[in-house]
Formats: C-alpha cells, structure tokens, sequence
C-alpha cells in the first residue's frame, strides 16, 4: 500500500549517467532510470520515513541534501534538471502543508522545481493514485 505521504529528489540528466550521479553525491539512489537518452537517479523517502505529513518528508530531504547542495549545484550548472516532488494522498476533502523558507531557499539555490501530486483517498479511488 502506498503511504499517505512521502517525497523524491529526482535528477534527470542528459549528460550525467546514474553512477556518475551517485559518485559525485555520495549516497545511493533507491531507483534509477533511463528513458531515450536521459538518465534519471531518484532518492525518495517511502521507505525511510513513516510519517503521514509531508512536511517531515520534505525536511528529511532538505536533511539529507543540504549538505551535498555544492555537488548539487555542479549537477545543475551541468545541465542536470533537479525536481522535489512531493507526494500524499487527502483523507478528506481539505488539506493544506507549508514549504518551509529554508526548502525554498535551498531549491532556488539549485534553480530547482517543486512537483506537487495529490491524490485522493476515497473509496472510489483507492489503490490508483486518484487517476
């Protein structure tokens, strides 16, 4: 079952092959990809973190990036698209989260993009993403 929360730090690169990737940063990816001639190295926090806000998600990233935001950088000067994507699911019919002024500043330091995917957790949607 996929938890109600959770977050990714995806990098895309052209350039960049996925160990090239997890050299350079000095942490394993939990999946990598390649599609066509683009690379993609994802560190996500589905397995690490139980927590259903995703907030915590979002500060576990922030956690475990900030330090490697030089290295990071050098991906991004380098043509690397860097996205967070925040993931959760809504129980009810409203719900709000706050980014913190720190995620933000560390995203615009890397002229990275927020994703945000809500789905919903109703009965007729259960088990699909709310596709």
């Amino acid at each position: 079952m996929t938890p109600n929360a959770y977050a990714t730090l995806a990098i895309y690169s052209k350039h960049f092959k996925s160990d090239e990737v997890t050299a350079l940063l000095e942490i394993s990816p939990t999946r990598v990809g390649e599609k066509g001639r683009v690379f993609s190295w994802l560190l996500s926090t589905i397995e690490v973190l139980q927590s259903n806000r995703i907030e915590d998600h979002a500060s576990e990233i922030l956690k475990i990036f900030d330090p490697r935001r030089e290295s990071l950088r050098k991906l991004a000067l380098e043509g690397c698209e860097i996205r967070l994507w925040l993931y959760f699911g809504l129980d009810q019919p409203n719900r709000a989260f706050v980014v913190s002024p720190e995620l933000i500043e560390f995203l615009g330091s890397l002229q990275a993009d927020i994703c945000i995917d809500v789905w919903s957790r109703g009965e007729e949607n259960k088990g699909d993403g709310g596709n």
